[in-house]
């Protein structure tokens, strides 16, 4: 049923329809549409309908242009000349930029943030600086980008034309990310450094000068773009000086990137000056960006346009940990982990944080709210933070994922593998299915000779009295090479990555293969000697497989801390928005805080050992952290969503009987 109006308000008038004119209806108050419940001094077979309300004055403006003017039919102009107007908005809101070439923009954002992550892969603490160094090129370029198209950018030929070349120089920064890692582009000829490692710095170098020079290049179409706004603000007589010292700012950031570019690398002081260039360059953007806010230069801003491309970006780091959990969940159930149930369990934990990370983000979120300078400044700020703590987070539930499947598999695998040598050399009978659950492992993986022709030579070396070679030695080499087997060849800095789950593997692993490779498994006459050499290969052993799980397992330590760390940065980015303190924003923003606290008071656990050895018994974790034990048994991801979804329905629930019992309490004051 169509809702009440009050009919004696001007604003909406009632008349009668058009088909009410024409003929009578005899049908019931459901079939009359769009029609209003019509008053009783009316006839109650007349349909009404609303007067539709006088359009504005700048809709009349819109309305009396050609279609060609306001976006419609037809081509759009190469170039939009501002609004006279040195109050108002640069544009007039009919020639703002359709919002699709923004999103547009954004998706080459996504495009070259998921190809360094996926190189890049936030696997332990040493990752951290060498993600952050590169997500802070390419978070500046988006956000000084913005602070533009929010303000200047004209549905025009022009902007598109700018924007085609600045998609151009995004993808070629993300294509140039595969080798970034500044502390390794000193040049190797001067440290005497020769083989594989130079190579990787010289790589490294080529990495950090093209990404510099797409960076320079896309300060100077900035620049040009606030250098043409400049020029025709001065035609409108409006005031330039905003664009002004945004053309003077960048210049100075591209010519000391390009002094960055051009210094040598011959020594540490050298690779020094050249990083710390890069990064004075964005400093001194962001100081600009402050002044002109701080100092209102830019005298209008339509803080629901920053609303809606910040927001966005947010939506794109959620959406690259959808893809960091579904690329995890992929490895896991194609791995040596596929019966693990444990896994898909994670998995659905981990999308229940990222959905809960939504509604905190989005939930009471109004993108339409007004708000001053100042706080539009502080809500910007806080981005960067929370979207690196973000990745972050994210980076580590999806280690969380990999650690609990990779463990699961390895101790599957080795479990039944090593009873099967067991059984060999104590001359046991082997069931028909614990040979179809190591064949169901091992037979998909390429392995030479085959796991069928393995076992054949073990057992018939053990059946022989004095066999040429140890069964046992040549076990613990077949089984180094089934690691090996789910390694990539081709390293990347140093390490490779264990396909099946993404670990990391060392060169001080490689070399444990190596070394177990290089046990001389001749079966010698000395007892004594045979001994030392199995324990030898079985320290190897070891090595080769709890190496990569305690570096998965450091991937975890910054869990809580990160979860609590973007839980008061949601609150903080909450609190400079909202203007209003009602009752409802206290609940949340002290909920939030206050659980981001206790969330971050968490890393305590993380206190204590980290040396995890695969192959002992599950309950072995003696020496470890407390984190570690929580880890075993599947807690960690359960914590965080208890703990945002104490906030979020809390809050919800607490505000809800707020104001049931305010509504009572009037309820009874009436009565």
């Amino acid at each position: 049923m169509s809702r009440l109006v009050n009919l004696t308000t001007p604003e909406r008038r009632l008349r009668p329809s058009p088909e009410t004119k024409t003929k009578r209806s005899t049908g019931s108050v459901a079939q009359l549409g769009y029609a209003i419940l019509p008053s009783p001094r009316q006839d109650p077979d007349d349909k009404y309908e609303l007067d539709a309300p006088e359009p504005s004055e700048r809709e009349v403006k819109r309305r009396s242009k050609p279609p060609n003017a306001v976006g419609g039919g037809g081509a759009i102009p190469f170039f939009r000349r501002p609004a006279s107007e040195d109050a108002g908005p640069w544009l007039e809101e009919e020639h703002e930029a359709t919002e699709w070439l923004s999103l547009f923009y954004d998706l080459t954002v996504v495009a070259v943030l998921t190809v360094f992550s996926s190189t890049h892969e936030l696997e332990s603490p040493q990752a951290i600086p060498t993600f952050l160094s590169y997500f802070t090129v390419i978070a500046w370029i988006w956000t000084s980008q913005v602070h533009y198209d929010t303000r200047y950018q004209a549905e025009d030929g022009w902007h598109r034309l700018l924007k085609f070349l600045q998609i151009t120089v995004f993808i070629y920064m993300g294509a140039a990310s595969g080798n970034w890692s500044p502390g390794m582009i000193q040049d190797p000829s001067v440290t005497g450094i020769n083989g594989k490692l130079a190579t990787e710095m010289d790589a490294a170098a080529e990495s950090f000068a093209t990404v510099l020079t797409a960076f320079a290049i896309s300060r100077g179409l900035l620049a040009t773009q606030y250098a043409v706004c400049a020029w025709s603000g001065k035609k409108a007589e409006r005031r330039i000086a905003s664009q002004l010292l945004s053309v003077t700012t960048l210049v100075i950031s591209l010519l000391l990137t390009a002094v960055a570019i051009v210094v040598p690398r011959r020594t540490n002081a050298q690779v020094m000056v050249k990083i710390a260039l890069l990064y004075v360059a964005i400093g001194l953007e962001i100081i600009s960006v402050f002044l002109h806010m701080h100092k209102s230069l830019h005298r209008y801003i339509r803080t629901s346009a920053i609303a809606e491309r910040y927001s966005a970006f947010s939506l794109i780091v959620l959406g690259e940990g959808f893809i960091s959990i579904t690329r995890a969940f992929n490895r896991a159930i194609s791995g040596l982990s596929e019966d693990n149930v444990a896994t898909y369990g994670q998995v659905w934990l981990a999308i229940a944080i990222i959905f809960l990370l939504w509604a905190l983000l989005f939930g009471r979120f109004r993108k339409e709210d007004v708000i001053d300078q100042k706080r539009a400044l502080l809500w910007e700020a806080t981005h960067f933070p929370l979207h690196f703590g973000l990745l972050l987070l994210l980076a580590a539930i999806v280690n969380v994922i990999v650690v609990i499947s990779f463990a699961q598999g390895i101790n599957s695998v080795a479990t039944e593998f090593f009873e099967t040598v067991d059984a060999i050399n104590n001359n046991q009978s082997l069931s028909r299915s614990d040979q179809s659950t190591v064949q169901r492992y091992l037979n998909r993986l390429t392995l030479e000779p085959s796991y069928q022709s393995e076992f054949e030579l073990l057992n018939e070396l053990a059946n022989l009295r004095n066999p040429p070679q140890d069964p046992s030695i040549l076990a613990y080499q077949y089984f180094g090479q089934i690691l090996l087997e789910t390694t990539i060849v081709s390293t990347y800095r140093r390490q490779a990555k264990i396909q099946s789950y993404g670990l990391e593997v060392s060169s001080e692993t490689l070399s444990a293969l190596e070394d177990l490779y290089a046990v001389n498994a001749t079966n010698p006459s000395n007892v004594t000697l045979t001994e030392i050499r199995r324990d030898r290969a079985s320290e190897y052993l070891v090595q080769v497989i709890r190496d990569p799980l305690d570096e998965a397992l450091s991937g975890v330590l910054w869990l809580f801390p990160t979860a609590g760390a973007v839980l008061i940065l949601i609150a903080v980015r909450s609190l400079s928005w909202h203007t209003s303190n009602t009752f409802a924003n206290w609940v949340t923003h002290t909920l939030q805080i206050t659980t981001g606290i206790a969330l971050g008071l968490l890393g305590i656990l993380d206190i204590g050992g980290r040396d995890v050895d695969v192959l002992a018994s599950k309950s072995d974790l003696e020496g470890t952290n407390a984190l570690y034990h929580i880890l075993q048994k599947k807690w960690p991801l359960s914590i965080i969503v208890l703990a945002y979804g104490t906030v979020y329905f809390g809050s919800l629930g607490i505000v809800r009987c707020a104001r049931e019992f305010c509504r009572g309490g009037k309820a009874r004051n009436m009565a």
